[in-house]
Parts: structure tokens; C-alpha cells; sequence
């Protein structure tokens, strides 16, 4: 499925429609983001990925000064879409990701996943065996939030908090740490101060948020439009207005999605729970009565719902 939308910007919008198409990237693995957009494919992506990296080091490159080497490694997770991006600056490798919604506390584990399969990838396999150590680049591993959730402005997670074994916390073989930074505007982050390109494309995020809430069906044209009249990623917007607008279809149904799934998995689990009491209390030849009681005590149901829940296990007998 894609969003087509059939029309530029500074011209007329059609709402996003549902369509079966091999055209342009179609044949992507997955969707781009805005985010993604904006800091990876863009022509001025690498732009914005010096501008982001200085205000993140405290340097002040310039692109004749400096080689950015983008990189993309697939599969490593499987999404939909694509949010995460990384780049190699003077042989230090910025692997970063935006969250729009509640942060991932595995986001350690993932990024060992990605930057080992980056390794495999960079490391010739004759050069692994040599007996010379092999100079490698240095990650950093970086997460911008901009959710609903209020956090903190910035916090570190630790793949260490993962570990089953607690003990000798102090003595890890194995450590990495992701920088958490919320760029919401209302959490005050130095970086959106140091980095304009990030400030703007935090502000156009709440402006489709905002404008999405009014419930109007053309919230992401009007979002768009206030954002080019307010400066906001003005040059950005005005040139690429129709792919904008297919990016927020693509993360609005992915969002959709997952929280489709999420309410899936929560009634799968609940229906698991209801038949898991039911069988016990049979198994202890408790009446039907008292399987209700129970029922409506564990999940406040009504006796009504409790009574259908038992028949509903009975007739899978």
C-alpha cells in the first residue's frame, strides 16, 4: 500500500488514497520517514546531517572540511518503516533514530545488532583473522524523542540494564549506551538551540500533531501549509510538499498498525488469562457459579460476560 498524492504543494491536494503500485521505491523493504528524509535522502541531507553532528560534538565542520559516508544496513530489525539512519563523520560512525511514540527500552540491543552487522560489513573477513588489530570506527548511539510522554530532557540506557545476571554490575564485559534526548520544544534540549535544522523539523512534528487533533481530514496540507507561511522547514516543505505528504501517510499507518497489534496482543492475552482460570477452577471441580464469582473478581466482568466466557471455552471443548 501506498500513498499517492497527485498534486505539489504550491498547487491543490488530494487526500491520500489507497493504491496498488510498482512505480519510483516501491520496491523498498520499507517506508522513509520525514526524519529519514530529511537527514538521509534529501540533497541536502548531508547538510543536515554536519549540522546535527556539530551541534551534537561542539565542532563547526564545513562538507569540504569533513567525508560523510552514509550508511544503511537492512534487516537488521524488522520494521515497516525506516527511522533510524547512520553516518560516518572522521571515522566516528552516528547511528541515530526518532521516537514518536513510547521509547524502546531495548534500543541497546538493537543498535549492537546494527552496528555488527556495520562491522561485518565495513571488515573485510581476511582482515578479521590477521594477527594486526583492525582499526575500526567509533559509534555513538543516539535516540530523539519527540512523543506525547513526558521524559526527561536527556537520559542514557544502558544495554547492561538488560543483563539477567545483576551481579558485579560494576565489572561489564560488554557495555553500550544510548544517548536519549527529547526535542519536544517544551523540554528545553540545548541541541534544538545548536541545530536549527532539528529545531524546525521538531516544530513542524507538533504542527501536524496539533493540526491533527482538530479532527479535519486535511490537517497534514494544513499543517504543511502553516509551517512553509511560519518559516518552518520552508525551503524543505515547499519543495517537497506531495512526498511530505506521502511520509506522514506512511507513519500514520504504521502507527495505526502497531497499535492494532498491540490491542491484538493485549485481548489475545486477556482471552488466555479468562481460559486459563476457567480450566483451573474445572480441573478443582468448582461449579460454574464459582468460576463466574471468580471471574468478575479477577477481571471485573459482569456475570453476564463471565457466564459467556465459560460457554465460549466450553464450546471449544
Amino acid at each position: 500500500m501506498k500513498c499517492i498524492i497527485q498534486s505539489h504543494i504550491k498547487e491543490s491536494f488530494h487526500i491520500c488514497e489507497e493504491v496498488s503500485t510498482e512505480d519510483n521505491n516501491t520496491n523498498k523493504k520499507y517506508k522513509d520517514s520525514v526524519f529519514t528524509d530529511l537527514f538521509y535522502e534529501d540533497k541536502y541531507a548531508k547538510e543536515n546531517e554536519l549540522a546535527l553532528y556539530n551541534a551534537l560534538f561542539n565542532t563547526s565542520y564545513t562538507l569540504d572540511q569533513v567525508k560523510i559516508e552514509k550508511i544503511r544496513i537492512d534487516d537488521v530489525v524488522y520494521m515497516k518503516l525506516k527511522n533510524d539512519i547512520s553516518f560516518n563523520v572522521n571515522n566516528r560512525i552516528i547511528v541515530f533514530c526518532e521516537h514518536q511514540s513510547t521509547i524502546n527500552g531495548n534500543m541497546p540491543l538493537r543498535d549492537l545488532l546494527y552496528i555488527a552487522r556495520t562491522y561485518e560489513k565495513m571488515v573485510p573477513l581476511r582482515g578479521r583473522y590477521a594477527t594486526g588489530t583492525v582499526k575500526i570506527p567509533r559509534p555513538e548511539f543516539l535516540v530523539f524523542y519527540n512523543g506525547e510522554s513526558k521524559t526527561e530532557t536527556e537520559y542514557i540506557q544502558k544495554l547492561s540494564d538488560a543483563y539477567i545476571d545483576k551481579m558485579d554490575e560494576s565489572n561489564v564485559s560488554l557495555e553500550l549506551t544510548v544517548r536519549v534526548i527529547n526535542i519536544n520544544t517544551y523540554a528545553g534540549s540545548k541541541l534544538l538551540e545548536k541545530c536549527r535544522v532539528l529545531n524546525e523539523y521538531s516544530q513542524f512534528v507538533e504542527t501536524v500533531r496539533a493540526y491533527r487533533k482538530e479532527g479535519d481530514a486535511d490537517y497534514m496540507k494544513k499543517a504543511i501549509q502553516h509551517c512553509i507561511n511560519n518559516h518552518i522547514l520552508e525551503e524543505y516543505l515547499s519543495r517537497k510538499g506531495s512526498e511530505v505528504m506521502n511520509f506522514l501517510c506512511a507513519e500514520y499507518d504504521y502507527e495505526m498498525d502497531m497499535q492494532v497489534k498491540r490491542e491484538e496482543a493485549y485481548e489475545d492475552g486477556l482471552n488466555a488469562g479468562f481460559e486459563m482460570l476457567i480450566e483451573d477452577n474445572f480441573l478443582d471441580n468448582r461449579s460454574e457459579d464459582e468460576i463466574v464469582k471468580k471471574l468478575v473478581n479477577r477481571f471485573s466482568l459482569s456475570e453476564d460476560e463471565a457466564k459467556e466466557k465459560i460457554k465460549e471455552y466450553l464450546d471449544k471443548k
